[in-house]
């Protein structure tokens, strides 16, 4: 790659990885001019960091369908680091968008790579943990975070240490395991307290775990009617809940899950108009980004608020809560979301 095509990627990834989209496109869009054509390195090095910087950005229709073709001959040529990051970013869009057919065979390449190249990152067992979250595999995810944990500390990997620290809480949340989701967490703070900026793809999984324990941490504390809790809990909840949302803002995967969470969070303590606005823009962000697993599970929640005796609201954009259940379930069959369907029919008892 020339050197004046080289630095306005960097620049450009730097950028985007930041969260930092604007600047990051204007380099992105000069670099592209600057791409070799003809070098398959090079033309790879390219797309992965115009993958990586519109999944971060949520402009996720502009993301080309992955080229098995382009995956082999930039790996024949010894470019497993560009055929390692086209993986991810190609992966990374195909789970949040509920594609669990296709997400396993790109996520084979990192296995390819490893087996037969030797070559393996800490980031590859993040995006499988990552799968078997997104599709509720949850005991299957608390190892595979585990072995991204232990893989990271090996290679003295911290951003992705944290990132498999935040993935197992969120497990553990999911479970009910609240001792071990604590512990994972405090660990992650303390890699956290380190340096003063993360990306936010690294910062992404621990503060939705955090978001997710303070929510469950609320919702037991109303349960028990001790006011001194419930204030407690309700401020810890909306910190957490104001990080992860002020961090979706530049990592978009995330941000349908954290604004059905903040919808939880201002029904739980009795604001439900507010809380109807949250989740009706976690539907429209799901709908946009085409994010089928949240979109679903966002569904599902505003149907089961709006069945609750104390709830105000019959329906929400028209549509009432039997038929936000029925839209979960359909969803929630198309993609074999067994533990989902579990959820659902609990919430119809």
């Amino acid at each position: 790659m020339n050197v004046a095509a080289a630095l306005q990627l960097q620049a450009g990834c730097a950028w985007s990885w930041g969260g930092f989209f604007g600047m990051g496109e204007l380099l992105l869009n000069h670099a592209k001019k600057l791409v070799d054509a003809k070098n398959i390195g090079d033309v790879v090095c390219y797309q992965w960091v115009n993958d990586m910087h519109n999944y971060m950005a949520g402009k996720w229709t502009e993301i080309p369908e992955y080229d098995k073709l382009l995956f082999d001959a930039c790996t024949k040529n010894g470019c497993f680091w560009e055929s390692l990051a086209y993986s991810i970013w190609q992966s990374a869009v195909k789970i949040y968008q509920g594609k669990f057919l296709q997400a396993p065979k790109l996520l084979e390449n990192f296995s390819l790579l490893e087996e037969k190249y030797r070559y393996g990152v800490s980031s590859s067992r993040i995006l499988r943990t990552e799968f078997l979250v997104a599709h509720r595999q949850l005991h299957l995810a608390q190892i595979e975070a585990n072995n991204a944990i232990s893989f990271s500390v090996e290679r003295a990997t911290e951003p992705c240490e944290l990132q498999g620290l935040g993935w197992r809480a969120v497990v553990q949340v999911l479970l009910k395991d609240i001792t071990g989701a604590k512990d994972s967490l405090t660990y992650a703070e303390h890699i956290r307290r380190k340096q003063n900026f993360w990306p936010p793809w690294h910062l992404a999984s621990s503060l939705l775990a955090q978001f997710m324990l303070d929510i469950h941490l609320l919702e037991d504390a109303i349960g028990s009617e001790s006011r001194s809790l419930v204030s407690e809990y309700s401020k810890a909840a909306l910190k957490s809940g104001k990080a992860a949302v002020k961090n979706s803002a530049k990592f978009a995967a995330h941000r349908p899950e954290n604004y059905r969470l903040m919808g939880v969070y201002y029904w739980l303590i009795g604001k439900q108009k507010k809380a109807l606005k949250w989740f009706d823009k976690s539907i429209k962000e799901g709908e946009r980004l085409g994010a089928r697993p949240d979109l679903s599970r966002t569904y599902m929640e505003v149907g089961k608020r709006l069945l609750e005796p104390k709830s105000k609201y019959k329906e929400l954009s028209g549509i009432t809560a039997t038929e936000y259940l029925d839209k979960a379930e359909t969803m929630f069959r198309e993609m074999d979301l067994e533990w989902d369907l579990e959820q659902l029919e609990r919430v119809r008892q």
